[in-house]
């Protein structure tokens, strides 16, 4: 029940991305009814958490256009409420620990865009100026596999 739920507000999300550009929101939101279902109890906590995070963070858009109720949100946030309330566990410790994954995520996210898009290309001023420092930091990015 909760599963078909959240694919249902999970799918708007998707479609809102997609349509906005937000390809890291869509990837996010990309789960099946059956993948949300098969998952591990608390990783299914986390991931509903999370898309009940994101359909708060659109909201105005989701119901404007895309045919989110807000009901929707709160009840999906009731069954969440509902299981961590079955299996013993307060509401806080799963928002906390799906904050900091996501939290994690982002974080890695924006250093690899650091690296890729940012001091990679800075590093190109020393191909020509100081073609063995470049070369030296290629050969420190090339990843070794033993």
């Amino acid at each position: 029940k909760a599963a078909r739920k959240a694919d249902i507000v999970n799918d708007l999300l998707e479609v809102w991305a997609t349509i906005n550009g937000d390809e890291e929101l869509a990837r996010q939101m990309s789960d099946s009814e059956w993948s949300l279902f098969r998952l591990p109890y608390e990783e299914f906590i986390i991931r509903v958490t999370l898309i009940i995070s994101k359909a708060q963070e659109h909201e105005e858009e989701l119901v404007a256009d895309y045919g989110l109720t807000p009901e929707q949100v709160t009840d999906l946030q009731a069954d969440v409420d509902d299981l961590l309330e079955m299996m013993g566990k307060p509401r806080e410790y799963s928002i906390k620990r799906g904050v900091a994954t996501q939290s994690i995520d982002d974080l890695v996210k924006q250093g690899l865009d650091l690296l890729y898009n940012q001091l990679d290309n800075l590093m190109k001023i020393f191909k020509r100026r100081d073609p063995q420092f470049y070369h030296g930091y290629v050969l420190a990015r090339t990843i070794v596999d033993d």
